[in-house]
């Protein structure tokens, strides 16, 4: 009879074990996910965000001068795999937006939707105006004829803001 108990012991133990083993391989593979899909800022991994990346080094990044009256402006930098990845934005007066367009040599803007997906992403990560909520957004877009090294991609979308002001999206990506 003893031996039958301990027999069922063994057993309900075992299963046990194993339900924790199993829970602890699902939760550490989860975690390992989970740091691999979102690491941590500065970490230098691909996807992660530069925390201490500055408006000029963005700016510079996108190959743009951002105007001395812009406000609100805001930015980020993240570490890509092959190439960075960046996105900037702030608010113009309307009076500035010409001089602006103008200075980032996008020779045709259209009507467009509003940015979405990594775009809508990073401009959320900014703390950027939401793109969706603003009425008629134009797009022009600077794309290297032949992607090299040094050859960065940009997009601009700009839509009329509050108060007499034009909101300003910035998104530029090395083409490799």
């Amino acid at each position: 009879m003893k031996s039958a108990r301990t027999r069922r012991r063994l057993v309900v133990w075992s299963a046990v074990l194993a339900l924790v083993g199993a829970l602890a391989l699902v939760g550490g593979v989860y975690w390992l996910d989970r740091q691999d899909r979102h690491p941590a800022p500065d970490s230098g991994r691909p996807g992660s965000w530069v925390t201490d990346a500055t408006s000029a080094r963005v700016a510079d990044f996108a190959h743009l001068r951002i105007p001395a009256s812009a406000v609100d402006v805001r930015w980020g930098y993240q570490i890509g795999f092959q190439g960075d990845y960046a996105v900037l934005s702030f608010r113009l007066p309307e009076g500035d937006t010409a001089g602006f367009v103008q200075d980032t040599g996008v020779a045709r803007w259209d009507t467009a939707w509003p940015p979405d997906g990594t775009a809508l992403k990073a401009f959320q990560h900014i703390g950027a105006a939401d793109p969706t909520t603003l009425p008629m957004i134009r797009r022009g877009s600077l794309v290297p004829e032949s992607p090299g090294h040094d050859a960065t991609g940009v997009v601009f979308w700009i839509a009329s803001g509050p108060g007499g002001t034009d909101q300003v999206w910035v998104e530029a990506v090395d083409s490799y």
